[in-house]
């Protein structure tokens, strides 16, 4: 592993997610679909395993037991739950 300064490593990083968009959604308005996009009241995005496992331990279900669930399932645990929360 090559040593890089805070300027390459912050050049890097801005250059790898420079392709990122960045969305500010009301919590209250974030849902998951029966296909399991999440669903900001405007546009549908499709979720990254990362994002699923979160999903996960944030509405407090067991990671595997979640991952493993159709998609029309966690969408059911993730809007009752996330309707609960908020």
């Amino acid at each position: 592993m090559s040593e890089q300064t805070l300027s390459q490593l912050t050049e890097q990083v801005a250059k790898d997610h420079s392709q990122v968009r960045s969305f500010v959604v009301p919590a209250q308005r974030i849902s998951m679909t029966e296909d399991g996009l999440l669903d900001t009241g405007k546009n549908n995005f499709p979720l990254t395993p990362e994002a699923s496992e979160q999903i996960a331990h944030d509405i407090k279900a067991p990671k595997f037991f979640f991952l493993t669930l159709e998609r029309d399932i966690q969408a059911e645990l993730f809007n009752r739950r996330f309707s609960v929360m908020w």
